[in-house]
């Protein structure tokens, strides 16, 4: 559902920061089905909306050091 998508992105993240076609393949194997890039934009933009996620040089990464420790071991 939407939460585990959420947490997926995240979980990426906490391994290195990633382009926007990473971050889909990503979530579309541990999905194991077709994400839309307009639902990908949504995802991204609430995780950017609400402080979890910046942008920087087309390459998403976590906001702050910690959520890596915590969605690490997620």
């Amino acid at each position: 559902g939407e939460k585990r998508r959420y947490i997926l992105l995240l979980k990426a993240l906490s391994l290195r920061h990633m382009g926007w076609q990473e971050l889909l393949q990503f979530l579309q194997v541990e999905e194991k089905k077709r994400i839309s890039k307009s639902r990908l934009k949504a995802y991204l933009d609430a995780l950017m909306n609400h402080g979890f996620v910046v942008k920087k040089e087309e390459r998403y990464r976590l906001a702050d050091p910690l959520l890596a420790l915590l969605f690490g071991s997620a």
